[in-house]
């Protein structure tokens, strides 16, 4: 700033604005509360009530410096001025010409400047009267379309008014951004300004007319839903008169036959008629409807009651251990003594049967069994076999790499998204309360901050509890003796010592060559044949080269890498079977 400046008669107090000016010849409110504002507006009004109105070229800056502010503003008149109570200024002002500031002659206690008037091009033509009455159409729709418009400037637009004037209270009026509205501002030649103006106002036009459009569906969607669900009350409410039902009662009359069809015990039952109580009593627009809705619908899905098959016949079960293994002669041996223990619980069954318990605690089996061993030596296998032996459903959960507590025991109910947990999915999945339930790899469980699903796990897998099991999710306990549950591990290492303490351990040791000469002439091949489609044709794998392929290519405990062999083998058959056909 030059301090040689001396204070002329085109020197003028300046007001920065944050956003919006007025233009000459229209009038406004404006309301000031920096400062610096207040004591300009002050001061001009003690000497000839004129004072230059400048906008901001960044509205985030309180006390904005003379190089943060545009050159070209307005030369104003304070028509009258009302001083709040905290210090504001609300003033009536006159714009009277454009100016551009020459110099600042000072910064505190408030902007002052030389300034210079601006000549402007207002010369009236055809073009001019033709972009009037364009502007005004557009106007007038949008208007139309909902563009609030202050009843003044409206008035003095449709009044008659010059085309200076018309041009300058259209430019207070459309929605502009401060860049905007500094060029229409800048601009000297009147014909060029109702140029920018008529565009400005035509791109208005279309997003009025978007927003209409927005609108006026927006309104069909909603009146479409209030008509339909006034419809539904109108039809819920004739059907009553008719005697029938509707089709939310239709609905609670399902669920309550099928509470009553599951058979659940007593105290569980009530629980599901007090959560069917409240569906009933909810509308259906409530979002909790459906979670009531979901919990009741896989409380009656859950075989409270509903037993599967369950012969426990030695000879048979020997018969399909054999079929279906080779080898394994301790472990069958003691599969089969572990099913002859649950043969005899299974006759005295019937004498604790008569006596009628909510949770009644009768031990059904003994222990949990767990099948350790390498990987591929018929752990799993085996456990579908033993549930085809006891004609009971075959459940299959693995556990590697689960580290939320919640997997197991499931979500609570005021989660979003909440279900139960894996076993008592597996249960649903069953449909029996009695299936041989398989937990995977439970040496694989992980820990982190969600849980521990191990110490979950310790109340399902033992029988002095696992009666009474709780589910977050379900809230009620549901009964799990019954299941007939097995374990499988590669290392025992990292079972938890209190877990592993529930589990009687049954250790597979590796298939010698003879037993994979055996277990590859049984079952490997046969089955490769079928899955390279050879089984149709003559192909054979011989005894020598069968092991030629276990002594040369499989050291490993189980049969998987042995399985990969030979279907290699038949891969290449298959390969010159085409070729030669083709």
């Amino acid at each position: 700033m030059d301090d040689t400046l001396t204070p002329s008669e085109n020197t003028y107090p300046v007001v920065a604005l944050r956003d919006g000016v007025i233009f000459p010849t229209t009038e406004n409110a404006l309301l000031f509360g920096r400062g610096k504002s207040v004591m300009a507006i002050k001061y001009a009004m003690e000497h000839g009530k004129k004072i230059v109105l400048v906008m901001q070229k960044d509205a985030k800056f309180d006390d904005p410096s003379e190089n943060e502010l545009f050159e070209v503003g307005v030369l104003a008149h304070i028509e009258k001025i009302l001083e709040g109570e905290k210090g504001e200024i609300s003033a009536l002002m006159l714009g009277l010409s454009r100016v551009r500031i020459r110099s600042y002659l000072q910064d505190t206690p408030f902007l002052e400047a030389e300034i210079e008037e601006l000549t402007e091009s207002n010369i009236e033509t055809e073009e001019v009267h033709a972009l009037i009455r364009h502007i005004n159409t557009e106007l007038k729709q949008a208007v139309n379309l909902g563009k609030g418009v202050d009843v003044v400037y409206l008035m003095n637009i449709m009044s008659g008014a010059t085309p200076k004037q018309f041009s300058e209270q259209v430019a207070m009026i459309l929605d502009l951004s401060t860049k905007e509205r500094q060029n229409l501002l800048e601009e000297l030649d009147l014909l060029n300004r109702l140029k920018k103006e008529a565009e400005l106002v035509t791109k208005e036009v279309k997003i009025l007319e978007i927003e209409k459009n927005i609108h006026v569906k927006t309104q069909k969607k909603f009146e479409k839903g209030m008509k339909d669900a006034v419809l539904r009350e109108k039809l819920k409410t004739i059907e009553k008169e008719l005697g029938g039902e509707s089709e939310d009662d239709k609905e609670i009359t399902e669920l309550r036959k099928k509470i009553k069809a599951a058979k659940m015990p007593s105290e569980i039952e009530e629980k599901a008629l007090t959560e069917l109580k409240r569906l009933e009593q909810m509308s259906q627009y409530n979002p909790e409807a459906s979670y009531i809705r979901t919990y009741i619908e896989v409380l009656v899905d859950l075989p409270w009651s509903k037993k599967g098959k369950d012969r426990v016949d030695l000879k048979k079960a020997e018969q399909i251990l054999d079929e279906q293994h080779y080898g394994l002669k301790k472990a069958k041996e003691r599969i089969l003594e572990y099913l002859a223990v649950m043969k005899l619980k299974k006759d005295e069954a019937p004498a604790a049967s008569g006596k009628k318990k909510p949770y009644g605690r009768v031990i059904k089996q003994p222990t949990i069994l767990c099948f350790a061993g390498p990987p591929g030596v018929g752990k799993t296998s085996l456990g579908r076999s033993i549930a085809e032996s006891l004609g009971r459903e075959f459940v299959k959960m693995s556990l590697g790499g689960i580290r939320d507590e919640a997997e197991i025991r499931g979500h609570r109910r005021t989660y979003v998204g909440a279900m139960p947990g894996r076993i008592i999915q597996g249960i649903r999945q069953a449909k029996t309360n009695n299936p041989v339930f398989m937990l995977d790899e439970i040496d694989k469980i992980g820990m982190d901050y969600r849980g521990d699903p191990s110490s979950a796990l310790l109340e399902a897998l033992d029988p002095e509890q696992n009666y009474i099991f709780s589910d977050h999710y379900l809230e009620v306990p549901f009964d799990l003796s019954d299941v007939f549950f097995i374990t499988t591990a590669n290392v025992l290492d990292t079972i938890p010592s209190a877990l592993r303490d529930r589990l009687e351990i049954i250790q597979f040791a590796g298939y010698t060559d003879d037993e994979k000469f055996h277990i590859a002439k049984q079952h490997l091949v046969k089955k490769q044949l079928e899955a390279h489609g050879l089984h149709h044709l003559k192909v054979t794998l011989n005894d020598e080269a069968l092991k030629l392929i276990i002594h040369r290519y499989t050291r490993e405990a189980g049969v998987r890498e042995l399985e990969r062999q030979i279907a290699a083998n038949f891969r290449k058959v298959a390969r010159e079977i085409v070729e030669k056909t083709s």
